[in-house]
């Protein structure tokens, strides 16, 4: 069945200033948003913020989504990750392993597409209910992660509690009380399980406490992942510009890469061939 939350996300995601407020509303987490922002800024060179949303961080980060959203650089409709090899000195992915099929082959792209001795962003879900965007496949624990990136070839692997327990509680009793008040109608809880975490609002920043806890890994409701790939880093690439981002583009086989005012699509060719075009 489709998951009706998911379309009015997608349709939520279009607007940058509604996204923030309903997220501050309706998200049972706090997270330190800080830390993303300071992790941003102490990078040089290029970034690919990859599954953006329409969040738009600096000039030097190119924003990718499979969604036109606000300040999306590159549409991406192919499964692979659109950009030569070596292309950029950081990679962000905010909870977007739990949204696709095969998170290990994503992070062997993620891999490829860094240069030696840059740096990967990443949080996961691990405590969290259900939320498809389209689709929702997977949970994350704390050595499940370490585990997930050594075998993917990461070096200097670091994983840290980012929602705490409180958040994982609030999200669960609010899941649970949607879920026995809506008398088994989708409707109802889908309607409930948003309005039912106002009240706990002011609990979730206990977590500014908490998740400081050595013992909150156990029941953490994400956590935040920071690795390297392999080898020295060099001379920062140039900022974000359309010039280097044509650059930069990888066409996947049997796609194209289509410029529609400032946005590149990456779509299927009509007639796809065997052949790989690189712009």
């Amino acid at each position: 069945m489709e998951d009706r939350r998911a379309k009015l996300k997608s349709i939520i995601r279009k607007s940058r200033p509604l996204s923030v407020v309903l997220q501050w509303l309706f998200d049972p987490a706090y997270t330190p948003v800080h830390s993303i922002n300071g992790w941003i800024k102490g990078q040089k060179g290029l970034i690919l913020n990859f599954g953006s949303g329409s969040r738009n961080f600096a000039r030097n980060v190119i924003n990718l989504d499979c969604e036109n959203l606000a300040n999306v650089h590159v549409v991406n409709k192919s499964q692979e990750v659109p950009f030569k090899e070596q292309s950029f000195d950081a990679v962000l992915l905010e909870y977007v392993l739990e949204h696709v099929e095969r998170p290990y082959e994503l992070l062997s792209e993620v891999r490829r597409v860094l240069r030696p001795g840059a740096e990967v962003c990443v949080t996961v879900p691990f405590r969290q209910n259900y939320h498809a965007c389209p689709h929702d496949y997977w949970r994350f624990t704390y050595e499940g992660l370490k585990e997930l990136f050594a075998q993917t070839g990461f070096k200097n692997i670091r994983v840290a509690v980012y929602g705490g327990p409180v958040s994982a509680w609030i999200d669960a009793t609010k899941e649970f009380l949607a879920t026995i008040l809506c008398f088994g109608i989708p409707v109802l809880y889908e309607m409930l399980s948003q309005v039912l975490i106002i009240p706990f609002i002011p609990l979730r920043y206990l977590d500014i406490i908490f998740r400081k806890w050595s013992v909150a890994k156990y029941t953490a409701f994400s956590f935040q992942v920071l690795a390297q790939k392999e080898g020295v880093r060099t001379t920062p690439s140039r900022i974000n510009t359309d010039s280097v981002l044509e650059e930069l583009l990888w066409i996947p086989e049997g796609f194209e890469a289509v410029k529609r005012g400032n946005v590149f699509w990456i779509e299927k060719r009509e007639h796809a061939t065997a052949k790989v075009k690189r712009i």
